[in-house]
């Protein structure tokens, strides 16, 4: 349990360093203080409760998303095989290192997201579980 605490809050320490560097940005340091507190207890409080509940909805994604992952590459050697001018290897590492800094920024967005609004979520499954 503490293990999966300790790594759900690994999990998004960059979203909130970069939502606290956004908000000492204010100049207001009552509005800086009382966003600090908001995001800081979010992220210590409900996020890993949440991070919790996601992780068995994602484990059954995990298994259609290595399927379509594996169909995908499929095609891709099927059009590799049918192209005339076959895709050289810089630009197929250029597309690679595209979709995975896309991959990255959607995880950190998301992330960002998900500590902001993470009460919510948590009265939602707390509640609406009971």
């Amino acid at each position: 349990m503490i293990k999966r605490y300790g790594r759900s809050l690994l999990h998004a320490a960059l979203p909130v360093v970069i939502l606290l560097a956004l908000v000492n940005l204010l100049d207001t340091a009552a509005y800086r203080y009382v966003l600090n507190y908001f995001i800081m207890s979010n992220y210590l409080f409900f996020f890993p409760f949440n991070e919790e509940q996601n992780w068995q909805q994602e484990q059954a994604t995990v298994t259609s998303h290595q399927e379509t992952l594996r169909r995908a590459r499929e095609e891709y050697q099927l059009e590799m095989d049918s192209d005339s001018e076959p895709m050289t290897r810089s630009r197929a590492e250029a597309q690679e290192r595209s979709i995975v800094l896309s991959d990255l920024f959607i995880q950190l967005a998301r992330n960002a997201l998900l500590v902001i609004v993470a009460p919510i979520v948590f009265l939602y499954h707390y509640l609406g579980k009971n």
